[in-house]
C-alpha cells in the first residue's frame, strides 16, 4: 500500500528552503573553527613559561578538544546537506519542464534571487515568479 502524501505549498517551499538554513549552519561552524584555527596559531610556546599571567588562561588542549568538536559538527552537516541536496534534486527532477525545473535549481540550490535568475533567463521578474509558483504546485516532493 503506497500512500501518497499531499504536501501544500507552504510545505513545499520549507522543504526546498532547507539546503540554504543548513548552508547557513554550516558557514557559522566554518566561522567558529577559523576563529579558533587563528587563536590556536596565536597560542605561543612563551605562553607555556609557568610565570602567572593576567586574564583567563586558554589551555592548547582545550581548544584542540573544541576544534575537534566543530570539525565533527561539519562533518555530519555536510552529510546531512548532502542528503538534502539529493532530495531536493530528485523532487525537482519530477517537473517536466525543464524551464520550471531550472527556476527552482536557480532559486533554491544556487541561491539566486528572483532578479538575478530573471535576467540570466531574459525574463521579467514578474514571469520568474508566476512560473516559480507553477513549479512549486506541480513538483513532487520525493524524500530517500
Amino acid at each position: 500500500m503506497n500512500e501518497e502524501k499531499k504536501y501544500s505549498i507552504r510545505d513545499k517551499k520549507r522543504f526546498l528552503n532547507q539546503f540554504f538554513w543548513i548552508s547557513k549552519e554550516m558557514e557559522n561552524i566554518e566561522e567558529k573553527l577559523k576563529k579558533l584555527t587563528i587563536k590556536i596559531q596565536g597560542i605561543r610556546t612563551s605562553d607555556f613559561s609557568a610565570m602567572p599571567k593576567g586574564g583567563q588562561p586558554q589551555d592548547i588542549v582545550d581548544l584542540l578538544a573544541q576544534k575537534e568538536k566543530y570539525q565533527n559538527q561539519l562533518a555530519k552537516k555536510m552529510a546531512k546537506m548532502e542528503n538534502i541536496r539529493s532530495q531536493i534534486e530528485s523532487s525537482i527532477d519530477t517537473l517536466e519542464d525543464s524551464r520550471l525545473r531550472l527556476i527552482l535549481q536557480y532559486k533554491y540550490l544556487e541561491d539566486y534571487s528572483y532578479k538575478e535568475i530573471a535576467a540570466d533567463l531574459k525574463k521579467s521578474e514578474r514571469h520568474i515568479r508566476r512560473l516559480h509558483d507553477i513549479a512549486i504546485r506541480l513538483m513532487e516532493i520525493v524524500k530517500k
